[in-house]
């Protein structure tokens, strides 16, 4: 924690080097949080930069005193929220289908000791994200937050 907080100050202080560090650091979580939020890898790597560029834009704003990855998932989910709201894009779009028009395709993992098993962990996993998807943005922020993130 005492090596992020040096690299954060360097950061403040214009040292790009010590902000790749912390990019190096939160790269997976920041990432993870708007694959979640998002559903599509792609967009959710547009989304993990977009974090990264807003991070870096606002880091003399950042408060030393308060947690830096509380601080930069926010601005994570924030924007992730802003792209919900503007695309009406919903979360797990490419594992979900929305209108149950057509079949949701799965292949099962064949190194899983149990399949059945397996397949009803599936569908409870199925299930969690159809309910997540019927929530707000905010709400579904807030929830893939606590429970994810």
């Amino acid at each position: 924690m005492h090596e992020e907080l040096v690299w954060i100050r360097r950061a403040q202080r214009g040292d790009d080097q010590a902000f790749t560090q912390l990019v190096e650091r939160y790269q997976r979580p920041v990432y993870n949080l708007c694959y979640r939020m998002l559903g599509e890898a792609n967009v959710a790597d547009d989304a993990a930069q977009e974090t990264f560029v807003r991070a870096y834009q606002n880091l003399q704003r950042f408060d030393v005193q308060r947690p830096f990855d509380t601080w930069l998932l926010s601005i994570a989910a924030h924007y992730c929220i802003d792209l919900l709201r503007r695309r009406r894009f919903s979360i797990f779009s490419m594992d979900d289908d929305q209108e149950g028009d057509g079949p949701l395709i799965w292949v099962p993992d064949h190194s899983a000791l149990h399949p059945e098993q397996e397949a009803i962990r599936h569908e409870e996993q199925d299930l969690l994200r159809r309910l997540i998807n019927t929530l707000e943005a905010t709400d579904r922020a807030a929830i893939i937050l606590r429970c994810f993130g």
